[in-house]
């Protein structure tokens, strides 16, 4: 089936106009919304473009909404989508907290209607290769694995009038920049059961935090650090994994440390195994043509439950990062991929 898709949101939506085009046999772009109908211009071509999202879903002519809208209009609008009988793709974070998570799965249930975060970097083959790895059950026990997110953000990122505002953002850089490199380390090593984190905003003058800091173990007792800043003068974002038969380093990219080169150093009496499955990897698409490519092959196979349950990992680690650096002590999971309901509350 060919799905007709409108794209709500000109700025990051141009990556899924990019993509929806690129795969013509599944998709076809049927409207581009943005209250900037000059933006919207830009990635529109021949498509309407609409600059009102309630007209849009009165509309008989869409099938999924891909929402690229800012972070805290993302539960209403998915949730009227859900209603509207669309689809939705929407950009992270999907849900600001599980709870919220928890209301778009019942919206799922209640609508047969779908909701795929946009989880994108997962779809790099230097991860890929990893999973690879993984899937074959050639990493042994995890030891220990860190991920940085040292970005650059300057005065006139935040200048955009609902960055860095706790009333328009779920969280700062734990929750904005470094939540994909948080959930492609997750991907691979699974939900955390306990937290100790400290967040701080030392960069900027602004309400959310811009430095983070976390020690978090896994279910099968690895232990993980994780550092977030928007200040670094050398911009990075990088991943390390120190497994029982294999060390593996991503790119240092800061857009794309998912994608190759990465480094793959097996322990010696797995050295032939591990080399022999990296030779028979076979490199695919990426990012949004890959997720795209996932989305519709979960929509033609009757998958019935979207992709909501991918983000859950990634989300309760955040709610509880922000919950132990709000309280001061570790935070225990008795449900891994569940987290209280902290609000964006972020101690100096």
């Amino acid at each position: 089936m060919r799905y007709r898709i409108a794209v709500v949101g000109a700025r990051i939506g141009a990556k899924h106009v990019e993509a929806i085009r690129a795969l013509p046999d599944r998709y076809e772009l049927s409207a581009v919304c943005d209250l900037d109908r000059v933006r919207a211009a830009r990635i529109a071509d021949k498509v309407p473009i609409v600059a009102d999202y309630a007209r849009l879903l009165e509309q008989n002519d869409i099938d999924i909404v891909a929402l690229c809208t800012p972070s805290h209009l993302h539960l209403e609008q998915t949730l009227a989508a859900q209603a509207s009988g669309r689809h939705v793709v929407c950009e992270k974070p999907v849900a600001a907290t599980i709870e919220e998570l928890d209301r778009l799965a019942a919206a799922v249930r209640e609508t047969n209607c779908l909701v795929f975060p946009v989880l994108q970097k997962r779809h790099g083959n230097g991860l890929q290769r990893l999973r690879y790895l993984a899937d074959r059950n050639l990493l042994g026990r995890l030891y220990v694995a860190s991920a940085e997110s040292h970005w650059s953000r300057g005065a006139d990122y935040y200048a955009n009038p609902w960055r860095g505002r706790i009333a328009t953002e779920p969280g700062g850089t734990l929750m904005t920049h470094a939540i994909h490199q948080h959930d492609m380390m997750l991907s691979i090593v699974g939900p955390v059961r306990s937290v100790f984190a400290r967040i701080a905003t030392r960069v900027h003058d602004i309400e959310t935090e811009d430095c983070a800091s976390i020690v978090a173990t896994t279910e099968d007792g690895g232990l993980l650090s994780l550092s977030a800043t928007v200040g670094s003068h050398a911009p990075v974002s990088r991943l390390r994994f120190c497994f029982e038969h294999l060390t593996a380093e991503s790119s240092s990219s800061q857009k794309a440390p998912h994608h190759d080169p990465w480094t793959f150093t097996p322990a010696e009496p797995m050295r032939g195994q591990i080399e022999a499955a990296l030779a028979d990897f076979a490199p695919g698409a990426e990012d949004y043509v890959a997720l795209y490519r996932s989305i519709h092959a979960d929509l033609e196979t009757g998958r019935n439950t979207g992709r909501l349950d991918e983000f859950r990992p990634v989300l309760a680690l955040t709610q509880a990062a922000y919950q132990s650096a709000r309280e001061g002590h570790e935070v225990t999971l008795s449900d891994p991929l569940r987290a209280a309901a902290v609000s964006a509350t972020h101690s100096q």
